[in-house]
């Protein structure tokens, strides 16, 4: 039960957060996701679930002939024709043979990292930021759009863990030096 002689001025305590330090709290954030994406971990710290084995079909045309041929060479690459003539692929191995094949040249070592070309990861940055709020997201659409069939396949990698946040220094330090008491 509320004290009826408590003055509501004094019960309160108002703080704001610098709006400089709200825009380097994102910025500390971007590169807590970008290092431990890298590492292949999602936002929880769990590791990526793996590129699918299940066989799949696509347009031929749609893959480098140095990919095709890797996987002919693996056993793992079949043709057929559509009724419209069209020429498509059956990958065995799945997307995540698809995927090695097509990065064979880069030593990838088949962990998940959603970093095929690096774009998505380096096109994540800190939209708008002020004293209320920081708002991450990509620059441009067609990653932000990646981002969202990864998450919807079991990769949410965007956020922060509160492990992250209590473990790191840097970021509790800007924190710190960025709330005002008023």
């Amino acid at each position: 039960m509320r004290d009826p002689n408590l003055n509501d001025n004094f019960a309160q305590l108002r703080v704001s957060v610098d709006s400089a330090a709200m825009l380097k709290v994102g910025l500390r954030a971007v590169r807590i996701i970008r290092a431990r994406t890298l590492e292949g971990k999602d936002k929880d710290g769990n590791p990526f679930k793996s590129y699918s084995t299940k066989t799949f079909a696509m347009p031929a045309d749609a893959a480098t002939k140095r990919a095709r041929k890797i996987l002919e060479k693996n056993g793992q690459l079949h043709y057929f024709m559509t009724a419209a003539q069209n020429l498509w692929m059956v990958v065995t191995g799945g997307y995540l043979a698809f995927k090695k094949a097509v990065y064979a040249q880069t030593g990838w070592s088949g962990t998940v990292n959603l970093t095929a070309s690096g774009q998505m990861l380096r096109s994540l940055t800190v939209l708008t930021s002020n004293s209320n709020e920081v708002v991450i997201g990509f620059s441009r659409p067609e990653d932000a759009l990646k981002a969202f069939w990864n998450a919807e396949k079991g990769r949410e990698f965007l956020g922060l863990s509160d492990s992250e946040i209590e473990q790191d220094q840097e970021l509790r330090q800007i924190l710190i030096n960025g709330v005002r008491f008023l």
